[in-house]
């Protein structure tokens, strides 16, 4: 099974991940986020998996992060 690579393409750092993958001849199956959102079920695995605080899977700098307010959520 191919790891799940989840990038938004015009994402600079995305990109670099991507580039460095391919130079590196890792095979991953590749998401669009903003086309295949994470299920709430795999986001619930990952950060249960993960060990790290919810946070870290939001762009917290992001406008819909802050528009809505979801650090008090």
């Amino acid at each position: 099974m191919k790891p799940l690579f989840i990038q938004y393409p015009k994402c600079g750092t995305c990109r670099k991940a991507a580039k460095w993958l391919e130079e590196n001849n890792v095979d991953v199956a590749s998401r669009h986020i903003v086309e295949d959102n994470p299920t709430r079920e795999e986001l619930s695995v990952w950060i249960d998996r993960s060990g790290l605080p919810i946070s870290r899977f939001f762009n917290t700098s992001g406008m819909i992060y802050k528009e809505r307010n979801l650090k008090e959520k």
